[in-house]
């Protein structure tokens, strides 16, 4: 039953994502927003994340010790709260509301999503245990690749007016699933574990310990990386209909991407056997640059869609590297708010840093073309996050996950 909740998670919440990200800004964009407006809603939802994230995690670090049976209810709560934001935005074209509920909406699902990654990396990582975090993380690379498709079709037959609705059926489930994959915690008594590992630790900091700087470093990489991200989060929809694509073959080039991103995700444990976490991060650092410098290198429709082919490294295996290397350089009571905290300083902060940048430069934005110079900015960005990231080469810590 854990193993069935955590992949339906994971399918409907990146479900969700792909729509957000893949056909939201085409609904925006037919609403007469223009590029800033875009740009003004993206970077709101994004601090909304960054802000549901760190909330919850504080609120479960308060009831995991004094009142853990809540905890499967407060997933639920969130659930349902984002489904019905969302909901609200149906047919709504002003400016403010838009960005209101929108945010409203990011704020409870990224914070829900939080609170379930981290207990499925925690889960994944228990002596014994036969539960593989990429393997799981599969499900939601195919949830997305689903719902891109079906989007880009129904788009393409009825218009943009399916994304709100779908995306709240998409939502829907998510405090379901959710609340089961706590629930399971609950009744195998891992709050109660944790509640008497708090009474163990109550002398210890609340802050990283003598690793700070590294779990530092590890974070700023991460935002430089995220950020970098940002254009094409924000606006590569939007870029490939201006260039002429289809709602379909939109869905195509995200589709390469996620495709390649599944081969990651079942090939990184035995890449993990043979290279370290700390080259695969570097190995995936170098291919981001590589991607962005393709991006905006050339309109082609063959370099755009094999640039998307190194989403399966930019995201995905630096992803992946990103949540083990927290794992591994975090003592264990602090591992489930440094899940929080590498959303909040590294992926969040970075896509925060990445779209406000943005948002100003669109403001100027001419027309949508003149995304090429920003997708090279990009690689810059990208290289410097690698360069961020070389001070963890030294005195790395041992074990089998950052070896």
């Amino acid at each position: 039953m854990y193993q069935i909740a955590a992949a339906s998670f994971f399918f409907f919440f990146f479900a969700t994502i792909a729509s957000l990200m893949g056909f939201y800004p085409l609904l925006l964009h037919e609403y007469g927003f223009s590029p800033a407006m875009i740009g003004v809603v993206s970077f709101g939802s994004q601090i909304a994340m960054t802000i549901g994230a760190s909330l919850s995690l504080h609120t479960v670090e308060r009831f995991r010790t004094t009142k853990p049976w809540a905890l499967p209810y407060f997933v639920l709560l969130l659930g349902g709260a984002a489904t019905i934001f969302f909901a609200l935005l149906k047919g709504e074209q002003r400016l403010l509301l838009v960005l209101l509920f929108t945010a409203l909406s990011a704020l409870c699902a990224k914070g829900m999503s939080s609170l379930v990654d981290a207990r499925i990396v925690r889960a994944s990582f228990l002596p014994g245990s036969r539960l593989h975090f990429e393997h799981l993380r599969i499900w939601g690379s195919i949830g997305y690749i689903l719902a891109l498709f079906g989007l880009g079709y129904l788009v393409d037959h009825y218009g943009t007016g399916v994304i709100v609705p779908l995306t709240t059926l998409f939502l829907f489930p998510l405090g379901v699933v959710g609340y089961l994959v706590f629930f399971s915690d609950y009744r195998r008594g891992r709050f109660l574990e944790a509640r008497e590992e708090s009474k163990e630790t109550e002398a210890l900091s609340s802050t990283p310990d003598r690793s700070s700087w590294r779990v530092a470093c590890l974070f700023f990489s991460v935002a430089l990386m995220w950020a970098s991200h940002a254009p094409w989060s924000a606006y590569f929809s939007v870029y490939l209909q201006h260039l002429g694509w289809s709602g379909s073959w939109i869905a195509v080039a995200f589709t390469l991407g996620v495709l390649a991103e599944i081969g990651v995700f079942i090939a990184f444990p035995k890449w993990q056997e043979r290279f370290s976490l700390h080259q695969l991060y570097l190995f995936s650092t170098a291919l981001a640059v590589l991607r962005w410098l393709l991006l905006g290198s050339s309109p082609n429709s063959a370099v755009i869609l094999f640039s998307q082919l190194l989403h399966a490294f930019s995201f995905g295996a630096h992803y992946l590297c990103s949540v083990k290397l927290t794992y591994a350089l975090l003592p264990d009571h602090l591992r489930d708010r440094g899940q929080g905290w590498l959303s909040t300083f590294g992926t969040s902060g970075g896509m925060i840093l990445g779209k406000g940048v943005m948002t100003i430069a669109a403001l100027s934005l001419a027309d949508y073309s003149a995304l090429s110079t920003a997708f090279l900015l990009s690689s810059a960005v990208a290289l410097l996050s690698g360069v961020a990231f070389l001070p963890l080469l030294r005195n790395r810590t041992s074990g089998n996950f950052a070896a």
